[in-house]
């Protein structure tokens, strides 16, 4: 339903896939529903505001924007859903409040997220990146109220040219209010079926493996298909045991 909308969506305004996003992100416990009835319309206010009144900028699924750039970013796996908004005050940092559900321990994490861009290599006809990712807050459990800080520390290695793409995502975890500290690794290999040009609707194929050492299940394999245009990226995907990934990105 998400990929059809995104395809049917005209001038740039997929007003109707951020509402699906919303819709299927926030898990429907009684605390989330809460949150996502008194938030949603501002949201969609926000983006429609941002598409109209604001000059948009491409869509780059990166962790920094340009300078001056913000960022809406919504995703949600099997594990966790999150949303964060973030500031880039220069080509090089990025900074803004998140919010984080665990959904096994059903353990809200809001904290401040920052990004740093270490290293950028121009080519021709391709580009690499490698980000710092982090982020410290307070994690709060909904049975008890109980709340204790964490975050965590991670890096981001990537490299595109027009054609391919690849990812790898190492994440340091700490103070989470159940399984203590821990580490996951993620992975991504894509390919673009056609070549489009600035303005065009761009797709991806992609396939993501995840691995936590710590759980049971610790591996996690997701084919899914990435979309943007103009601002708006958006990411659809199920892994090979039926688990949803969802994944919009708004650039402004």
């Amino acid at each position: 339903m998400s990929l059809y909308l995104v395809l049917h969506t005209e001038d740039n305004h997929p007003t109707c896939l951020l509402r699906v996003i919303l819709n299927m992100a926030i898990p429907k416990t009684q605390a989330m529903r809460t949150i996502r009835r008194r938030h949603r319309r501002l949201l969609l206010a926000l983006y429609a505001l941002g598409l109209l009144v604001l000059p948009p900028a491409p869509a780059n699924a990166r962790p920094v924007s340009y300078t001056g750039g913000s960022m809406l970013m919504l995703n949600s796996d099997a594990d966790r859903s999150s949303a964060a908004y973030l500031y880039s005050p220069s080509a090089t940092w990025a900074v803004g409040p998140m919010l984080e559900l665990t959904r096994d321990e059903d353990s809200l994490f809001a904290g401040l997220q920052v990004n740093h861009l270490l290293k950028r290599w121009n080519n021709p006809d391709s580009q690499g990146n490698l980000f710092i990712l982090s982020a410290l807050g307070a994690h709060g459990l909904e049975q008890d109220g109980a709340r204790q800080g964490g975050g965590y520390i991670g890096l981001e290695a990537d490299w595109e040219n027009r054609r391919l793409y690849t990812r790898y995502e190492p994440r340091y975890r700490f103070g989470t209010a159940e399984e203590g500290a821990f580490f996951q690794h993620m992975g991504r290999l894509g390919i673009a079926p056609y070549i489009g040009e600035a303005g065009d609707l761009h797709t991806w194929v992609m396939l993501q493996v995840d691995h936590e050492p710590e759980r049971d299940d610790q591996w996690r394999v997701t084919p899914l298909v990435r979309l943007f245009q103009g601002p708006v990226l958006a990411e659809v995907g199920m892994s090979l045991e039926g688990e949803a990934l969802l994944t919009l990105d708004i650039t402004f």
